[in-house]
């Protein structure tokens, strides 16, 4: 036997075999991390049917009820803003054939006023919010938030909260698309309105607190968040692009308040949507670096964009007790949107911690109870 050609064999048996393992081990390796992949996503997946499904409950502060539900957030952990992803649908919403006749009413009788200097409204492009997802980070478990728009208008916004006005059926929009409210089952076109909410809090420790004005379209006259802003496919969309939350927050701030990006550090709370008029939120805490409550209204005396939208500010310490208190005030207790309670509630949380809260609210609705005995 050549002894030469035996071990030849003998090695090119080796390195056969060592590339057949390494094969093998290769191929294990990669069904592995297939199933790893496809536990991850089912587990994903159960998190997002797990969070739709989980019961709604309004916000409520001891005697104060709201329509308002928390759809994400907490206060305690702010939601960033690489976990938002938001995808356009470039098509228009479509009413039904009735309110499309409404929205005709509407437009001429707007037009009407507009051409006599009576009406401040005017049709600005604008989304709907045709879908709502949350999942959780696999490894984080931090939200992940996927929000669906679709091209709406302001005039398709007002027919929209013409809740209570009859069909010919005698069916109202609020009894057919929006009771029992369903996360899933309203129509797009009924969901024509997304705004940002954001709480002010300045650099020497104030709360700011805004009162609508009463030639605002939504909730005029009522108690609020410190600046509000719906998002503007005209503002808001460069091109094609879609739309970034945290920057229409702070366009809000620039407009009605006058403060500079630089001059705060924002933080988003959470997500939220008004049941009973379907309106679509996300909420915010901005903390002031260097302004101090005087320098900021000095600053508005020196001129803002658009002053008109709030016809009163308050300036109330930032603290558990003063600002449930303010909240809970028999003068103002029914006067308010129903964002902005839950807002500031979320922005205390955020500062003081849930448990300081809590007590607090207790506390303060028990007083309460017993001053009303």
């Amino acid at each position: 036997m050549d002894l030469t050609s035996g071990a030849a064999g003998v090695l090119a048996g080796a390195v056969l075999g060592a590339i057949v393992g390494l094969a093998l081990t290769v191929a294990f390796e990669d069904q592995l991390k297939f199933r790893i992949r496809q536990r991850l996503r089912h587990r994903r997946l159960n998190a997002t049917t797990d969070l739709l499904r989980a019961p709604r409950h309004s916000f409520a502060m001891g005697p104060l009820k709201t329509t308002c539900v928390i759809l994400e957030g907490d206060g305690e952990s702010p939601i960033k803003e690489e976990s938002i992803d938001v995808i356009v649908d470039h098509t228009m919403v479509r009413l039904p054939a009735e309110m499309v006749q409404w929205r005709d009413e509407l437009a001429s009788e707007l037009d009407r006023k507009k051409k006599s200097g009576t009406s401040p409204f005017w049709n600005g492009p604008s989304y709907a919010v045709s879908g709502f997802t949350i999942s959780r980070h696999p490894t984080t478990e931090e939200p992940e938030i996927c929000i669906r728009l679709q091209y709406s208008d302001y005039y398709n916004f007002l027919v929209s909260q013409q809740l209570d006005r009859r069909f010919g059926d005698g069916s109202t929009p609020r009894s057919r698309y929006v009771e029992p409210f369903d996360l899933d089952a309203v129509p797009a076109f009924m969901s024509s309105a997304f705004g940002t909410n954001v709480a002010i809090v300045t650099a020497d420790g104030r709360l700011l607190v805004s009162r609508r004005s009463n030639k605002v379209g939504s909730l005029p006259g009522l108690w609020s968040s410190s600046a509000n802003e719906a998002l503007s496919r005209s503002i808001d969309s460069k091109g094609r692009q879609v739309p970034n939350l945290y920057e229409v927050a702070r366009r809000g701030v620039r407009e009605e308040l006058a403060v500079e990006p630089s001059e705060y550090r924002l933080d988003m709370l959470a997500f939220c949507v008004d049941t009973e008029r379907n309106q679509w939120g996300s909420l915010y805490i901005a903390r002031l670096h260097n302004l101090s409550q005087i320098a900021l209204e000095e600053r508005w005396g020196r001129g803002v964009a658009d002053r008109w939208e709030h016809v009163e500010h308050r300036f109330v310490p930032f603290n558990p007790a003063s600002v449930i208190s303010f909240i809970l005030d028999p003068s103002r207790i029914d006067k308010w949107t129903p964002a902005g309670p839950t807002l500031y509630f979320l922005a205390l949380v955020n500062e003081f911690g849930r448990a300081r809260v809590e007590r607090a609210v207790v506390g303060l609705s028990r007083r309460l109870s017993r001053d009303n005995f």
